[in-house]
């Protein structure tokens, strides 16, 4: 029975000391990260999650920017519902939406901050030159996410005119304005007293 057993092809030897290495060619399209003789490198897997993660920040980074272009249809819809008329529902809103405006165009720098340390870190300079990727820049993101929040105050700056608290008309500036003494707009229309009894 030993020896039927030892002479199986599925029995395994573990007892014996060296392993052959198999005899199956290696896959279409497959390159062990060796190096040449010429001393060409090959791409290491080091490299290639470093460019992988870098399209992730990248990706992500857009996902920060167009976000706030979503909420532009939703704040527009909420302006047009409430009226035209100052209440304090209306006021709410127009408030949430300039304050959300202005705090996102303050802190741009502060949404991407994420992306720019961990993207500076993972493109830390080495000892080889050859290794070391430029800094990624969110530039185009960060003018985007710019755009998206100036289109939010575009919304409630609108509505702030349609509530008439914006300062559009000639009747909102009639204190900045020079008055003359009248004295021919009087005489202009100075009419006497049997012009007065003849009308």
């Amino acid at each position: 029975m030993s020896s039927h057993a030892s002479t199986s092809r599925w029995s395994l030897d573990y007892n014996a000391n060296s392993v052959k290495s198999p005899s199956v060619a290696p896959p279409p399209g497959f390159s062990s990260p060796t190096t040449s003789s010429k001393g060409s490198k090959v791409t290491t897997t080091s490299q290639i999650q470093k460019r992988n993660l870098e399209n992730l920040r990248q990706q992500k980074a857009w996902e920060v920017a167009v976000a706030p272009a979503k909420s532009v249809p939703m704040q527009a819809f909420m302006m047009y519902m409430t009226g035209g008329g100052v209440q304090i529902f209306s006021v709410m809103s127009v408030w949430s939406c300039l304050k959300g405006a202005v705090s996102g165009l303050l802190s741009v720098e502060k949404a991407f901050a994420p992306f720019t340390s961990a993207s500076s870190s993972s493109t830390a300079p080495t000892s080889s030159p050859s290794n070391s990727t430029p800094t990624a820049s969110f530039s185009q993101q960060k003018l985007v996410y710019i755009l998206c929040q100036f289109a939010l105050l575009g919304v409630g700056l609108w509505k702030c005119g349609q509530m008439g608290l914006l300062p559009t008309h000639d009747s909102d500036w009639l204190a900045f304005r020079s008055l003359g003494d009248g004295s021919g707009w009087a005489e202009r229309t100075s009419v006497s007293a049997e012009e007065w009894v003849g009308i």
